[in-house]
């Protein structure tokens, strides 16, 4: 335990925040990739504009709706549990595995991550 509170405190010393660079340490790349992109949208949003209030109010927007498709997500993930333990079989597993499945996915993200920032940015029009 010694050694990790000694590294935190070179890290806080060097300006690095502990928090974020335990993420990459311990985190898996799959867990790190998604964060690491709603990172480069809420800088990307914050920095949009020099009128602070409105960064506030579009970075605000942001958060919202990202907690709300983590919460989505969970709950999906509940149903789908359900489903799997009742045995119903819509998971299509055969299909997941083809290189169609991965482009698909990689679209369907960026399409995810390109409504993240329009959402946040509408902000403009609707309350500023």
């Amino acid at each position: 335990y010694m050694a990790g509170a000694l590294f935190a405190i070179i890290l806080w010393m060097v300006k690095v925040p502990p928090l974020a660079f335990a993420l990459g340490t311990y985190l898996p790349m799959e867990i790190n990739t998604p964060l690491l992109i709603g990172g480069l949208i809420a800088y990307f949003v914050q920095n949009s504009t020099k009128d602070k209030a409105l960064a506030d109010l579009r970075f605000a927007q942001g958060s919202t709706i990202a907690s709300g498709l983590v919460a989505g997500g969970a709950i999906g993930s509940l149903f789908s549990a359900v489903l799997r333990i009742v045995g119903v079989d819509v998971f299509a597993e055969a299909w997941v595995e083809t290189p169609e499945a991965t482009y698909l996915s990689i679209v369907m993200y960026l399409l995810l991550c390109v409504f993240l920032y329009k959402v946040a940015m509408y902000v403009k029009a609707k309350k500023a």
